[in-house]
């Protein structure tokens, strides 16, 4: 069991508040919640909330909560993030907050997008959408999410996400490409082995005239370098 506003004031550094955002009036909040009930299981939870201010009164207010659940981040299953935020995009012209998401069950990872619309402060799950028949059928696999955090790139309504998984010890790049134009589309899922011997830690991914380029850290310098097809 576990209270999420509780978490909120955690000074812990495993569990609390790990993500704040402001887009206009409404604050996203992401918190890490602990289960009293294990030593080693993490929950995540984000939180938007409409800010209201008083000018009169001088009284800041909000309404209630809207909480994506993200189910279990970390535990021993785990290591690093089991469920969670890969990352979020704000389109100011739609007033629209895209939520990106992976949901872990067993060795399968699903990728959720979520649209948040600032202007009704309402909620909705655009992908996978069943409604039009869009369903999830390309699982990712592996035995746990990779010590690489997953990574998002968006450019010309294209969204890229990066997520490095193991198969049976052997690290596996899967890249996710969505047609976010509308409702959001599957249009490429891409898997590459990576070999023993090379040892890098890819930080950043952009694409760039129809081409993802990935850069990895060297020192603390991005090196780029883009995955060519054999």
């Amino acid at each position: 069991m576990y209270n999420i506003y509780s978490a909120l004031s955690s000074i812990s550094p495993d569990y609390g508040i790990t993500n704040v955002k402001v887009f206009y009036d409404t604050l996203m909040t992401g918190v890490r919640c602990k289960d009293d009930d294990s030593d080693n299981s993490y929950y995540g939870h984000l939180l938007f909330d409409k800010i209201n201010f008083s000018y009169t009164d001088g009284v800041l207010q909000s309404n209630k909560s809207i909480v994506i659940n993200l189910g279990l981040e970390k535990s021993d299953t785990f290591p690093y993030t089991g469920n969670g935020l890969v990352d979020v995009s704000f389109n100011q012209e739609n007033k629209e907050v895209l939520i990106f998401t992976l949901s872990a069950t067993s060795n399968t990872f699903v990728p959720l997008i979520y649209s948040y619309n600032i202007n009704e402060h309402s909620l909705a799950l655009k992908y996978p959408n069943t409604e039009d028949g869009t369903v999830w059928d390309q699982s990712v696999l592996g035995n746990s999410i990779s010590d690489i955090e997953p990574l998002l790139s968006i450019a010309d309504n294209v969204a890229d996400i990066l997520v490095e998984t193991q198969i049976g010890g052997y690290p596996i790049l899967n890249i996710l490409t969505f047609d976010i134009m509308n409702s959001p589309t599957l249009i490429n899922y891409s898997k590459y082995s990576i070999p023993f011997n090379l040892n890098f830690d890819i930080k950043k991914i952009q694409r760039v005239n129809n081409e993802l380029h990935f850069y990895a850290d060297n020192n603390h310098n991005l090196i780029p370098f883009k995955i060519v097809d054999k």
